[in-house]
């Protein structure tokens, strides 16, 4: 029963956290050429930067490197809308990009699994 209690909490937690944010609509493009770079370390604060800004219509490519061994960050979720996620492990050191065609207006939030530590990509 704690169990149950304690993973329905969690649920609760992580879909008031998706929820309280106006999602962009997002597509992955993993062979996009020419894109504009946005570097987001893993440091022992979290992600750095948090936020960063994008416009409706760009495509961007979002590099996660985690730098510090002890994070529960070690691997990320992305939310391309309400439904749909990418989801990444991130070895120590080692850039991990995600390039993202920004359709709609919104927010692109990404975050640890447990949603410890997050961010998002603000779409204008």
């Amino acid at each position: 029963m704690r169990l149950a209690v304690t993973v329905t909490g969690w649920v609760l937690l992580a879909t008031g956290c998706a929820s309280a944010m106006r999602s962009a609509i997002a597509l992955e493009r993993p062979d996009a050429s020419g894109v504009r770079e946005i570097s987001i370390a893993i440091t022992k604060r979290g992600f750095e930067p948090a936020s960063a800004a994008a416009s409706v219509g760009e495509t961007v490519r979002l590099v996660f490197t985690r730098t510090v061994v002890r994070s529960c960050v070690t691997s990320l979720v992305l939310w391309l809308d309400k439904d749909h996620t990418i989801e990444r492990e991130l070895p120590l050191d080692v850039p991990v990009a995600i390039t993202v065609e920004l359709v709609t207006a919104g927010q692109v939030g990404f975050a640890c699994p447990m949603h410890m530590h997050g961010g998002h990509l603000d779409v204008r």
